[in-house]
């Protein structure tokens, strides 16, 4: 029995070796600059597909991408049958530079999920002098993370973790984390030492959920999540003001210099019926678990 294929055990981040170089398979980038200007991107890999053999790379750039230096980090789970997948970079109002993965058991190419799942992060401390010098992994917590974390109106760091449903990438959540299907947020009030969850939703039609959360202007907390219809948004609320606007498919909004939002979506149609703009319908399609701070979200709905 290989003891290493156990997906709940750490992987440290490592220095990329031979078998890593030749790749006929790669997707679901990230980038983050670090806080002296130097880039950052990562990606997962390795195999034929979605599948036990894939692993973590990050490259970097001193010249604001005009170079790459690379790859100069890898996550490579040793166990057979445990992947790392869906990461993304983050830099921290410390300046530290984080890398996430999520880490689960896979019995072949096409099953990519085993229903807990699990996110992990390890993070450089002096990313524009030392890119090396990685920290030891941590689990974050139960489920997979496609986007950054967002610093919240209280000051904690929000995690937007989601716990698949039963069936979504061939896993099943055990009956702990049925209460925990859908789009959640973890907090952290001290920096990354620990984490707890705050509550979530689940949207009506949602798949993998790949939600990002906003803090707006006024405390309250805005998300994105993937659905089957294209992007439904959720607002924190404490009364039912109409949220209408839905876009299509993938969206990864940021919040750059002067505070605008921007997002990027794939259109799934031909680019004339693209440019045509989408009318939305509201409906109460969600279910809301609350804790703490978390509490009620209007939806909008595609109909």
């Amino acid at each position: 029995m290989n003891m290493n294929n156990d997906p709940l055990l750490p992987v440290p981040v490592t220095a990329p070796a031979a078998q890593h170089a030749n790749r006929s398979f790669q997707g679901i980038p990230g980038f983050t600059i670090a806080p002296g200007g130097r880039f950052f991107a990562c990606w997962y890999g390795g195999g034929k597909g979605e599948g036990p053999d894939n692993f973590v790379l990050v490259k970097t750039s001193a010249d604001q991408g005009r170079t790459w230096q690379g790859p100069i980090a890898v996550v490579d789970p040793p166990g057979a049958n445990i992947r790392a997948f869906d990461p993304t970079l983050w830099t921290d109002p410390d300046g530290r530079v984080w890398l996430f993965w999520a880490q689960a058991f896979s019995p072949g190419v096409g099953t990519i999920a085993d229903g807990v799942n699990g996110v992990w992060g390890a993070y450089l401390n002096r990313p524009d002098d030392d890119f090396s010098g990685w920290s030891a992994p941590v689990r974050i917590h139960d489920g997979i993370m496609l986007n950054k974390p967002t610093v919240l109106p209280d000051g904690a760091w929000g995690f937007p973790i989601s716990v698949w449903a039963p069936g979504v990438g061939g896993g099943a959540p055990p009956p702990r984390l049925l209460p925990e299907v859908g789009a959640g947020l973890v907090a952290t009030r001290d920096h990354a030492r620990t984490f707890s969850r705050r509550g979530g939703f689940h949207l009506d039609q949602s798949i993998f959920d790949e939600h990002h959360i906003i803090a707006l202007k006024d405390g309250r907390l805005w998300a994105l999540v993937r659905t089957q219809y294209g992007i439904g948004q959720a607002r924190e609320t404490l009364q039912a003001a109409p949220v209408v606007e839905v876009a299509r498919d993938r969206n990864r909004p940021g919040r750059p210099q002067r505070h605008r939002r921007f997002g990027l979506a794939h259109q799934g149609e031909d680019a004339e019926s693209a440019r045509q703009p989408r009318q939305c319908a509201e409906r109460d399609v969600a279910t809301a678990h609350d804790q703490n701070s978390f509490h009620i979200f209007i939806l909008s709905h595609a109909p």
